[in-house]
């Protein structure tokens, strides 16, 4: 800024200046006196004549220097003072900056900080519930694999305990129907939902007989009692 404000001040005397021999060198030209500025002034105080023009000269360099001078120092005083509002105003943003900085880091330092005890702890929960899930899944593995085994279990009881029903009507003097028989078990309540319809249509027709096999162990309706039965143990993989 010091180096703009001697450059500034040396334009505006430069510029006076300029102005003054400009007004010089014209009046030399019209009045006919020497190019040599020093012998110029002598001839001018030597010519009375030539006295008047002097002064003019003076007087308006004078004027040049009353009119040019404060406009120019104006200047240059306004110029100094646009580029000290600046450089101020540089110096408060940057200082403005800096404090916004720090504070940004400060902030992120103690969001940092809270952040990391959050996910910490949320990392701590979320592998105690991967834990508890995995565990549980575990158990419902166990306990639905007991409970797939009982269930097959339970189903080969059913396909034997059928089976033993037929046998046990084939060997008896079949003084009653095979549904009367059946009615008559415990057993056929769990049977008789898993039997087929056309089966059970057939077992429970009134006054309709079935004719026997040739040569066949088993009545036709336990015979195809047996059938359903080795239906249902192929339908539960039971074979």
């Amino acid at each position: 800024m010091g180096n703009r404000k001697r450059i500034v001040w040396a334009g505006a005397i430069l510029g006076v200046v300029n102005f003054g021999w400009s007004i010089i060198s014209t009046v030399i030209s019209v009045a006919n006196l020497p190019a040599d500025a020093s012998d110029a002034w002598k001839a001018i105080v030597s010519v009375p004549e030539l006295i008047p023009y002097g002064l003019t000269v003076a007087c308006l360099c004078a004027l040049a220097w009353a009119i040019f001078w404060p406009v120019q120092v104006q200047s240059s005083v306004e110029e100094a003072k646009a580029d000290t509002d600046k450089l101020f105003r540089d110096e408060v943003a940057r200082l403005t900056a800096l404090k916004r900085a720090e504070a940004i880091v400060g902030n992120r330092h103690g969001i940092a900080t809270v952040l990391g005890g959050n996910i910490a702890d949320a990392l701590a929960e979320a592998e105690k519930d991967r834990k508890a899930e995995a565990e549980a899944r575990r158990q419902r593995l166990i306990h639905g694999a007991a409970a797939e085994a009982a269930e097959t279990q339970r189903r080969r009881d059913l396909i034997a305990k059928g089976r033993d029903l037929a046998h046990d009507y084939a060997e008896r003097e079949q003084e009653e129907t095979f549904r009367e028989f059946l009615e008559s078990q415990r057993v056929y309540a769990d049977i008789r939902p898993h039997l087929s319809v056309g089966y059970r249509k057939k077992l429970e027709a009134v006054r309709v007989a079935y004719a026997d096999a040739d040569g066949s162990k088993y009545p036709s309706l336990v015979a195809w009692f047996l059938d359903d039965l080795a239906r249902l143990e192929k339908k539960w993989g039971l074979k």
